[in-house]
């Protein structure tokens, strides 16, 4: 920063106002350029946000499966030690018909439900 020499009161004040002046641009380019900086972290791109959640979407998807399994699985045990006696590829195919069909009926009855409403 150069040395001025102030010789006045209307000096004064000018050289003041240009130094809030210069003050404010250095203020509005730090935070532009701070800006520019922190986006790419804290704002993912659109192309993030659908792989994102893709990811949290096959999570969701493998967890309920999980969870239908084990389920299942406890369903068979219980079965077999307390008296229903079926055997295992029996127990695959209601699996495999409860897989296959319980996506087809939670479509068939929200496309009802969503015609009941309307």
């Amino acid at each position: 920063m150069e040395n001025v020499e102030i010789l006045g009161s209307t000096e004064l004040q000018t050289q003041i106002l240009l130094l809030k002046a210069k003050k404010s641009n250095n203020e509005t380019e730090l935070n532009q350029s701070f800006k520019e900086l922190t986006q790419p972290f804290f704002i993912p791109k659109p192309a993030e946000k659908e792989t994102v959640n893709e990811v949290q979407d096959s999570k969701r998807a493998f967890i309920n499966l999980s969870k239908m399994v084990v389920n299942k699985a406890t369903n068979y045990a219980i079965e077999q030690k307390f008296g229903q006696k079926r055997s295992f590829t029996d127990f695959l195919a209601s699996m495999a018909i409860d897989l296959l069909a319980t996506p087809f009926i939670n479509k068939k009855v929200a496309a009802f439900v969503s015609k009941i409403t309307n």
